[in-house]
């Protein structure tokens, strides 16, 4: 039967065995013969760990299995957080020469490292496993999208992506909606955001009927959150040239033009009307789980990767879990909305990359390498997505859980543990009806500093959409120029 996300794991190396009760894993020594010489050692940035419990215990086990089956090279793991990257400390680190040799982050927040041509090109290693690239539909995806900085440093690939995220699709409560008159159904034919807050208005009025406070729909605020999860996907949903953030060749920003004023003008609206909380502003997109838990919101959007967090429980909840929220279809998902534009959603694989650094071998970029390979075995994949809700790169492996999800679906009682791969996989494989976030060398700066920061002015009344707007494209277009994009 197909797994369920958060449920205990079949690594290769353990053995499962299923009762009615409980399920228990006994886990299979590895006998390792003692090396003659120490084995080096690989200092490996984890990032992928803040994603939820699952995803930090599925980092840890695979580490701990390179460790014990390499003969030559071992992990040093560490654990940061995603503000590791974003805040200048890996910068920092890279300029000092104390780099860790592997890290794993989302892709396109790597432009800042290959301008400063700290990021070891991946060419070479993925040229002896065609049998990779050709499975791994994220890496497709990268080549056809990338091409700026392809043909700028004159490779193809500077990452390995494992899995992928997907910004964003709508978390419903099905029950919610249900009882105040609403189907799935409904929620699929949404095609402005107009009908969106009338429908989330209808919801919050028929609970408030009951004496319950239920959002209708849910914005996460935080600025490391909506301007990479809701704000880019309703921009992009208009406009698929000017939702964008930038022209092709980077010489110009779009952000201040109608798709994105018109995004940051219903954010605003969204809150004075009370389609979501008041709270809003301050909830990052991993709470959206909890809420939808608790009942105190019908819908929202949030990213596939944060269906972890509904199994972050103790050991004894998670069956109940489960049984309640997925595999009862209580919590369904479908894609976001397309507002006009034809494109539904914004890709952002997550993957790892090997750092230059003056002290390495050939022999420890290539261990890196092998544990970045590891990931990507048919048992990792499945791993990676049932231990964290990360959408596997494999299209074999997705190709298998779409599979499962169909036949699980047409069961008497049906089972919707897997429903959201049923809702993403045709979809996400389409490339004509998704983008890939820019690897711009100062994305970082433009989505959680510029463009967060006037947006939060301008939903804390201090300033209207359009200045805020305004005021982010020029200190973006600044930035351009100053890395030598602007046209001259």
């Amino acid at each position: 039967s197909a797994c369920l996300v958060g449920s205990e794991m079949c690594i290769r190396d353990r053995v499962r065995t299923e009762t009615l009760k409980e399920t228990v894993v006994q886990t299979q020594t590895v006998e390792v013969k003692p090396t003659p010489v120490e084995k080096r050692a690989i200092d490996y940035l984890n990032i992928f760990n803040v994603q939820s419990a699952g995803a930090r215990l599925f980092s840890k086990l695979m580490v701990e299995k390179f460790n014990a089956l390499h003969p030559t090279h071992k992990l040093n793991l560490s654990f940061d957080s995603y503000t590791a990257i974003i805040n200048p400390e890996l910068l920092g680190k890279i300029k000092a020469g104390t780099q860790p040799l592997l890290f794993d982050t989302v892709d396109h927040w790597d432009g800042q490292y290959i301008i400063m041509d700290a990021v070891l090109p991946l060419d070479e290693f993925l040229d002896k496993h065609k049998d990779i690239v050709q499975d791994n539909w994220c890496l497709a995806f990268e080549e056809k999208w990338y091409k700026p900085y392809q043909e700028k440093y004159g490779y193809k690939y500077w990452a390995l992506p494992f899995c992928t995220t997907y910004q964003s699709f709508f978390w419903v409560r099905t029950d919610l909606i249900g009882e105040a008159g609403f189907t799935l159904e409904d929620v699929k034919k949404i095609n402005s955001l107009d009908k969106l807050k009338d429908m989330a208005l209808q919801v919050n009025k028929y609970w408030k009927g009951k004496g319950k406070t239920v959002w209708g729909f849910e914005l996460c605020g935080t600025r490391f959150d909506i301007t990479d999860t809701i704000w880019p996907q309703w921009a992009i949903a208009h406009d698929k040239k000017l939702g964008y953030w930038f022209s092709e060749d980077w010489s110009e920003t779009y952000l201040d033009q109608w798709p994105w004023v018109k995004t940051l003008e219903a954010h605003v609206d969204f809150i004075d009307s009370g389609v979501s909380s008041p709270a809003a502003p301050r909830e990052s997109d991993e709470v959206i789980a909890e809420l939808l838990m608790q009942g105190s919101v019908a819908m929202s959007q949030s990213e596939p990767i944060n269906v972890g967090v509904i199994m972050d429980r103790d050991k004894t909840l998670r069956e109940t879990r489960q049984k309640e929220y997925l595999r009862s279809g209580t919590i369904q998902f479908v894609p976001g909305a397309d507002y006009g534009s034809g494109i539904r959603g914004l890709v952002a694989p997550l993957g790892f990359a090997i750092l230059k650094r003056p002290d390495a071998t050939k022999k420890d970029y290539e261990a890196a390498f092998e544990f970045a390979l590891s990931w990507l075995t048919e048992d990792a994949q499945r791993d990676v997505f049932e231990f964290s809700g990360g959408i596997p790169a494999s299209t074999k492996t997705m190709d298998n859980l779409l599979k499962s999800a169909r036949e699980n679906m047409a069961k008497s009682p049906p089972d919707y543990s897997l429903q959201l791969i049923d809702a993403l996989w045709p979809l996400v494989k389409d490339t004509t009806k998704n983008v890939l976030f820019p690897p711009f060398p100062a994305f970082v700066n433009v989505a959680y500093d510029i463009h967060a920061g006037w947006g939060e002015k301008a939903w804390l009344k201090q300033i209207s959409p359009q200045e805020a707007m305004n005021n982010a494209a020029n200190e973006v277009r600044k930035l351009i120029k100053d890395l030598g994009f602007a046209k001259k």
